[in-house]
Protein backbone atom coordinates (compact mmCIF):
# COMPACT_ATOMS: atom_id res chain seq x y z
CA UNK A 1 0.00 0.00 0.00
CA UNK A 2 1.38 3.88 -0.44
CA UNK A 3 2.40 5.36 2.66
CA UNK A 4 -0.02 8.36 1.86
CA UNK A 5 -2.99 6.37 1.06
CA UNK A 6 -6.52 7.43 1.34
CA UNK A 7 -8.58 4.82 3.11
CA UNK A 8 -12.11 4.92 2.83
CA UNK A 9 -13.77 2.78 5.76
CA UNK A 10 -17.83 1.85 5.62
CA UNK A 11 -19.12 0.72 8.79
CA UNK A 12 -16.26 2.79 10.84
CA UNK A 13 -19.31 2.98 14.09
CA UNK A 14 -19.37 -0.96 14.13
CA UNK A 15 -16.83 -3.20 16.17
CA UNK A 16 -14.31 -3.80 13.37
CA UNK A 17 -14.22 -0.77 11.41
CA UNK A 18 -13.44 1.39 14.74
CA UNK A 19 -10.54 -1.20 15.19
CA UNK A 20 -9.66 -0.81 11.77
CA UNK A 21 -9.39 3.09 11.96
CA UNK A 22 -7.32 2.63 15.10
CA UNK A 23 -4.96 0.60 13.55
CA UNK A 24 -4.56 2.38 10.02
CA UNK A 25 -5.05 5.85 11.40
CA UNK A 26 -0.90 5.98 12.27
CA UNK A 27 0.32 5.16 8.68
CA UNK A 28 -2.77 6.68 6.05
CA UNK A 29 -5.57 8.94 5.84
CA UNK A 30 -8.92 7.43 6.97
CA UNK A 31 -12.15 8.61 5.96
CA UNK A 32 -15.19 7.37 7.92
CA UNK A 33 -17.87 9.36 7.00
CA UNK A 34 -20.81 8.56 9.18
CA UNK A 35 -24.26 7.40 7.89
CA UNK A 36 -25.63 11.07 8.10
CA UNK A 37 -22.63 12.74 6.44
CA UNK A 38 -23.14 10.11 3.49
CA UNK A 39 -25.65 7.51 2.57
CA UNK A 40 -24.05 4.50 0.49
CA UNK A 41 -27.46 3.75 -1.18
CA UNK A 42 -27.10 7.04 -3.00
CA UNK A 43 -24.50 5.54 -5.57
CA UNK A 44 -23.68 9.47 -7.10
CA UNK A 45 -23.05 10.59 -4.20
CA UNK A 46 -20.85 7.71 -3.47
CA UNK A 47 -18.84 8.16 -6.11
CA UNK A 48 -18.39 12.07 -6.21
CA UNK A 49 -16.99 11.51 -2.04
CA UNK A 50 -14.42 8.67 -3.52
CA UNK A 51 -13.75 11.35 -6.63
CA UNK A 52 -13.18 14.30 -4.44
CA UNK A 53 -11.26 12.64 -1.31
CA UNK A 54 -9.25 10.93 -3.97
CA UNK A 55 -9.55 7.45 -2.35
CA UNK A 56 -7.27 5.32 -3.08
CA UNK A 57 -8.66 1.99 -1.03
CA UNK A 58 -12.20 0.96 0.41
CA UNK A 59 -12.61 -1.08 2.87
CA UNK A 60 -16.23 -2.11 2.88
CA UNK A 61 -17.82 -3.19 6.65
CA UNK A 62 -20.53 -1.10 6.83
CA UNK A 63 -24.21 -3.09 6.71
CA UNK A 64 -27.40 -2.97 7.61
CA UNK A 65 -28.06 -3.49 11.31
CA UNK A 66 -30.65 -5.42 13.31
CA UNK A 67 -31.28 -6.63 16.93
CA UNK A 68 -29.80 -10.07 18.65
Amino acid sequence: MIHNARIFITGGSGFIGRNLQEYLVTKYKILVPTHKELNLLEGGKVRDYIRENKIGVIIHGASIGGGR
